[in-house]
């Protein structure tokens, strides 16, 4: 199945491209980084207990409905002191009614993983036609364009990588840091 993405409304006023990545409103797009990648059947959403939830989980869902796939919406928790797996169930069930309609919670699949985000959503992305993940749970800056989960699976998913933007940090400017951060060339184009 081969995968065309609609680029959401943003504040972006351009593509902006960097080596692999491209631009649009609140999304940056990492292109599958493993041959052989998004041949999956389902849109994965990565969510943590974060503000960036709402935004992760609509990206996603409209993905997952335009494509005709499944949402599967996954909580993946390392060591964290006191993080149980009862709560990152509660947690997935909250975020999925929150944030979505019930049509669309309901359909979702849920997955939970005990293991360190990275290496698990990178195995999750060779089943995934799209794998979804905020830029940080923690604030952007000039020093620190994207977190370290969304840094560590870019260019290594199998499958197209969407890193939805925190807040009102647009796409462009964290390409444009990312890109600085990593001395590799950007361009825009108009």
């Amino acid at each position: 199945m081969a995968l065309a993405l609609a680029a959401p409304t943003g504040s972006c006023p351009g593509p902006v491209s960097r080596p692999g990545a491209t631009a649009s409103g609140k999304i940056l797009m990492f292109p599958a980084g493993v041959p052989g990648g998004a041949g999956g059947s389902v849109v994965v959403a990565a969510v943590d207990d974060d503000d960036n939830a709402s935004e992760v989980l609509g990206y996603a869902a409209a993905r997952a409905r335009e494509h005709g796939v499944p949402l599967r919406v996954v909580h993946v928790w390392g060591d964290r002191p006191g993080e149980r797996m009862p709560e990152a169930d509660l947690l997935l069930a909250y975020l999925l009614y929150d944030c979505l309609p019930d049509a669309d919670a309901s359909a979702a699949e849920r997955e939970i993983l005990h293991d360190e985000p990275v290496p698990a959503l990178i195995a999750l992305s060779r089943e995934a036609l799209l794998l979804v993940v905020s830029a940080s749970s923690a604030p952007v800056s000039a020093g620190r364009p994207l977190g370290d989960t969304a840094q560590g699976l870019a260019g290594r998913t199998a499958c197209p990588l969407a890193v939805v933007a925190s807040g009102e940090q647009p796409a462009a400017m964290l390409a444009h840091r990312a890109a600085a951060r990593r001395g590799a060339g950007i361009s825009r184009n108009r």
